[in-house]
Order: structure tokens, then C-alpha cells, then sequence
């Protein structure tokens, strides 16, 4: 009896084991998969790697910096925000069209647009969400009837957002 007790109480702890494998990492490590998923916390997660160089955008090969891509950063101010490329008009001298957000120290958003255009040649404001401004945080350099650059200002800094 005793040896039937025993081999029962084995083959239920045995029956009870659940073995629970790991679904490949930390789902808190999961990158967002969109410009609007992108939390303050994924852009402070991104700060290390902003830096003031210039990034190149159109050439006569195409556009390197293109609709959808996501540039995060921080401002003059030290403001760090998000921003996403709308479009790119080829027929009004490359203009940049953006959609951008701003945070307070908190995480909180201080200030956003969802449509905002930059001319060819001309400077961004991303504290007043405006073309042009004293405090421009990147300017929109035309280089030639195709190349384009966006050169960050001043101190501002930006890294482009890799999903």
C-alpha cells in the first residue's frame, strides 16, 4: 500500500508541473511600432544617441529622409519631443510638411502640431511649433535642386527613431 501511495503522489506532483517557457524578452523592452505610440519614455530612452549632425535628406538618388520617419529630440530649450515627416513637395521646392510633439520634464505634452510646413531654405521653431523663430531648433538647407539637408541649430539635437 504504501508503495501504491507513494508511485500516486509522484505521478500527480508530476502531472502538475507547468512548464512555462520565455516568449523571447521583457515585453516591457517592445519598441512602439508608430510615430503616435511613441511615449516620452521611449524618447528619453533614445537621448544618448542625439547628436547635432547633419542629417541628409533628399539627393539626386531620392528622398533618405522620407514620409513616416521619425526624428526625436531636444530642443534649445532642453525640451525633448518627437517629430514624424508628413511629406516632402517636390513641386514647392522640397517643403517639409511635419507633425510634432513636445514635452514638458514630466512627460507631459507642452505643445504639438499635426500639420506644420517648412519651406525649402528655411528654419523650424519647435518650442512655438512655427517656420522660422530666433530659437529655431533645425533649419530645412537647401543645397542644390536636389539635395536637401536637416541641420540641426544651435544645440538642438535629434537621432532618427528606428522602429
Amino acid at each position: 500500500m504504501k508503495t501504491w501511495h507513494t508511485l500516486f503522489l509522484a505521478t500527480l506532483l508530476m502531472s502538475s508541473c507547468i512548464v512555462v517557457e520565455d516568449p523571447g524578452g521583457d515585453p516591457e523592452e517592445t519598441r512602439p511600432g508608430s510615430y503616435q505610440e511613441i511615449t516620452f519614455d521611449d524618447i528619453m530612452n533614445e537621448a544618448s544617441i542625439m547628436s547635432n549632425a547633419i542629417i541628409p535628406a533628399t539627393s539626386v538618388s531620392g528622398n533618405t529622409l522620407d514620409v513616416f520617419d521619425v526624428l526625436v529630440y531636444k530642443t534649445n530649450s532642453d525640451h525633448y519631443g518627437k517629430l514624424t515627416i508628413l511629406g516632402i513637395d517636390d513641386s514647392d521646392n522640397k517643403a517639409l510638411t511635419i507633425a510634432a510633439t513636445r514635452y514638458t520634464a514630466t512627460g507631459a505634452v507642452l505643445s504639438e502640431t499635426t500639420n506644420l510646413t517648412i519651406g525649402g531654405t528655411f528654419r523650424c521653431d519647435l518650442e512655438q511649433m512655427k517656420e522660422g523663430g530666433d530659437e529655431s531648433e533645425f533649419w530645412w538647407n537647401r543645397l542644390s535642386e536636389s539635395d536637401t539637408e536637416f541641420t540641426p541649430w544651435e544645440n538642438a539635437v535629434f537621432a532618427r527613431y528606428e522602429f
